[in-house]
């Protein structure tokens, strides 16, 4: 019984030992991205005239620049884009701008309904492409052309290089 008294008298002393202390709950994702200034991977789709919702429109759900789909490329003038979700539940917020060096345009969130994020990549960006009166299939073409992973620039500054127009000129 000699080995029961110290190990009793070791439980008794950590009985009285101050309880470990709780480690703080590990926050979980943001309802919203940080608008930081950084460089990310997006997914890059079109999105045009005819296949807009409602379809043959150039409506948009934020405007912010634009009172409908538009713009030119310029940091002034950016091209809308659509990001999954609506709402409060919209990927990034209406206004976020992003410089996207693949197409050197600056692109601006004004709507919503693009597809969901693909795995990989940290944001899903649907482009305006415009084509207003063009065949669909040369609008399609140019939709194709952009899609994919590319590298986008989150908050820009001004002057990066750009190809002032729309994305599609028939």
């Amino acid at each position: 019984m000699r080995c029961a008294l110290p190990a009793l008298a070791a439980a008794l002393l950590m009985s009285c030992a101050p309880p470990a202390a709780k480690m703080p709950d590990t926050p979980g994702p943001s309802a919203s991205p940080s608008l930081a200034h950084r460089m990310l991977r997006v997914y890059l789709t079109g999105y045009a005239y005819h296949d807009n919702s409602p379809a043959r429109s150039s409506t948009i759900c934020c405007p912010v620049l634009h009172k409908s789909a538009g713009g030119n490329g310029t940091y002034d003038d950016p091209i809308t884009a659509a990001v999954p979700g609506s709402g409060a539940t919209m990927e990034w917020p209406p206004g976020t701008r992003f410089y996207l060096p693949g197409i050197r345009r600056y692109v601006i969130v004004e709507d919503s309904g693009a597809g969901r994020t693909p795995a990989g990549v940290e944001g899903h960006l649907d482009v305006w492409v415009g084509g207003k009166g063009a065949p669909a299939d040369e609008v399609d073409a140019e939709m194709d052309r952009i899609t994919g992973d590319v590298t986008a620039e989150l908050s820009p500054p001004r002057g990066r290089p750009v190809i002032k127009g729309p994305l599609f000129a028939p």
